[in-house]
């Protein structure tokens, strides 16, 4: 007989696998409403691309930023996604990102892992979005829930967003079939949405995106955990290191604003990242 947490993540991954269709045609139509600048959703170079896209707008003086107080010393890990969501009444969403876990004790961090979330929205909802989402966690046991084979992603949502960026704040619940754990999120937004509702969908690592990039098998487990050859591979040229500087600037508080040198190189790596992805097509 499953356990409780196995009978979570099956219906969740069932959920998960019904919703991701509906949503990646949404999220055809939502991004082409609102296109904003994005590399590819499914290499690891642009996953990483999207994610340093995010830290740069936390980070830009005009905006209202993250604050350094989401950066405390229990901070395990944070993974951030882009992820579409559109409906009405019933919604689906879909997400793809990275997730990186905080070594212990010092402002480092883990080889990024590639992640992926799909799945419905209930309650009243109305309109289409566009999400950058930053995910704080704060305690081991969802870092290793994230880690799972399968993931469950439970919680209460609510929202409003109108226009331009807007900001998202919410508490879930993370089940697996390895633990389970909360989160905190906060998203810069691009749309139109109205949302009182409860969201559930499976959040999973991306093997076979970590295998490719890694260039061999690898489990979310080894790259967070830093196991033995786990390194971004030469030549790969992302812009993780960048992704890591910025981090660090978010956890002191601190503005930036990029100069050109920065912006030129942010711009080959979007060209890299998204030729890549053609060539894989």
């Amino acid at each position: 007989m499953e356990s409780a947490t196995e009978t979570a993540a099956t219906t969740a991954k069932n959920l998960g696998d019904k919703a991701a269709h509906a949503a990646k045609n949404i999220a055809k139509v939502t991004k082409n409403a609102f296109s904003p600048i994005q590399a590819s959703y499914s290499t690891m170079p642009g996953m990483i691309w999207n994610a340093h896209s995010l830290l740069t707008k936390a980070l830009d003086s005009g905006t209202n930023g993250i604050s350094a107080g989401l950066f405390s010393k229990d901070l395990r890990g944070v993974m951030m996604l882009t992820n579409f969501q559109a409906g009405f009444i019933w919604a689906g969403n879909v997400g793809s990102g990275i997730l990186l876990k905080k070594k212990e004790g010092v402002n480092e961090w883990s080889a990024p892992c590639a992640m992926g979330l799909a799945g419905p929205s209930f309650g009243f909802l109305a309109g289409a979005s566009y999400k950058d989402v930053m995910v704080f966690i704060y305690d081991s046991d969802t870092m290793t829930a994230l880690a799972g084979e399968v993931g469950a992603r439970g919680g209460g949502l609510i929202e409003l967003t109108v226009g331009s960026f807007g900001r998202n704040a919410s508490v879930d619940a993370n089940l697996s079939n390895r633990g389970a754990g909360s989160t905190v999120s906060v998203a810069f937004t691009k749309g139109l949405f109205g949302c009182l509702g409860v969201d559930f969908g499976a959040a999973m690592p991306r093997n076979s995106v970590n295998t490719q990039f890694y260039e061999k098998d690898i489990s979310a487990t080894q790259i967070l955990n830093g196991g033995e050859g786990v390194a971004i591979p030469e030549g790969s040229d992302t812009l993780i290191d960048l992704v890591y500087e910025k981090l660090g600037m978010l956890t002191e508080g601190k503005t930036y604003e990029p100069g050109v040198e920065e912006q030129e190189r942010v711009q080959l790596a979007l060209v890299k990242a998204n030729s890549e992805d053609n060539e894989q097509k």
